[in-house]
């Protein structure tokens, strides 16, 4: 037992960075955005788990870097992990599952982030996940919506990732600089929201964060169970 022990120590020593992944892949997480220090801080935890995460976005708006968070994170999180992804552009989403995604073992999923029918019936489809990222289309609308309704798809304890919130202050987004109908003027809602003590929730989702951390262009929430 010892041995083995040793041995899986070792392994786990000696594994690439999520930085390091995430550069191989040419992921514009990391060399984009530099979002690994935040990723490596909350998800590497989850390495080597049964760990199930859905994505939202392939990337097929990225020619030169289709799929490659989705193959970031199996690289990343290990061959256990369960990785869904959830993608609008069916054809984009076929072509690199037949050619690359069904060999690693990552399961495809086709809709829009924007449409509540769609969503709901996703969300009676699917078992709970431990990790869902938006890294969609970006839109105000695309972020507030998906968050809305697929946020009861994470487990307590889990996390919520939103990604790209610079589109918040960015019109062709729908974003612009303190409003507070955007994403960003969504999030600073929540500091009043998860408060106890708050008398009204002006936000409902907020009733399940636990906490939150913002970093330069990305949102981290933590969820907790439904009350």
């Amino acid at each position: 037992m010892k041995i083995k022990n040793d041995v899986d120590l070792k392994q786990k020593l000696n594994r690439s960075s999520f930085f390091d992944i995430g550069m191989k892949y040419k992921t514009d997480k990391v060399f984009i955005h530099h979002y690994e220090r935040l990723y490596e801080k909350y998800l590497s935890q989850y390495r080597d788990t049964s760990v199930r995460l859905l994505e939202i976005g392939l990337g097929c708006d990225m020619v030169q870097a289709i799929g490659a968070s989705a193959l970031t994170w199996r690289e990343y999180l290990g061959y256990k992990a369960e990785i869904h992804i959830l993608e609008i552009d069916i054809e984009c989403g076929e072509k690199w599952y037949s050619t690359i995604g069904k060999q690693m073992n990552i399961s495809m999923h086709y809709g829009n982030q924007e449409n509540i029918a769609f969503l709901e019936h996703f969300k009676s489809q699917m078992k709970k996940f431990d990790i869902i990222i938006d890294d969609g289309g970006h839109t105000m609308n695309q972020q507030r919506i998906s968050l809305t309704f697929l946020s009861p798809l994470v487990l307590a304890g889990g996390l919520y990732i939103i990604e790209d919130l610079e589109t918040s202050y960015r019109r062709v987004y729908g974003g612009q600089y303190l409003n507070s109908s955007t994403t960003i003027g969504m999030i600073k809602m929540f500091v009043d929201d998860i408060q106890s003590d708050m008398p009204i929730k002006t936000i409902p989702v907020s009733a399940r964060i636990f906490s939150f951390e913002v970093g330069d262009g990305i949102c981290f929430l933590t969820m907790k169970a439904i009350i």
